[in-house]
């Protein structure tokens, strides 16, 4: 595995390694599910962003509306999962 030096601050440093120890995992664990948390994070923040601008859009909105119309009329099919 290639490894990188990143610096950080003294607070971060101990903060990343009270985290670790108190997980039982490696500094390098706790800084990676950092990492994914953020970018979960900034996903579902997009997501909102984009499904507040499609209910903004009047057009747009109805057109998500008869989509899920269509799709909702599937669920009486009479098929059972």
């Amino acid at each position: 595995m290639a490894s990188s030096v990143v610096k950080l601050r003294p607070d971060t440093y101990e903060r990343v390694r009270r985290l670790a120890q108190a997980r039982n995992a490696s500094m390098q664990e706790v800084i990676a599910r950092g990492i994914d948390a953020l970018e979960r994070q900034e996903f579902a923040r997009g997501f909102q962003e984009d499904f507040a601008a499609l209910h903004d859009d009047a057009k747009a909105w109805k057109a998500e509306h008869d989509e899920r119309e269509v799709w909702d009329s599937s669920l009486d099919d009479g098929l059972n999962p």
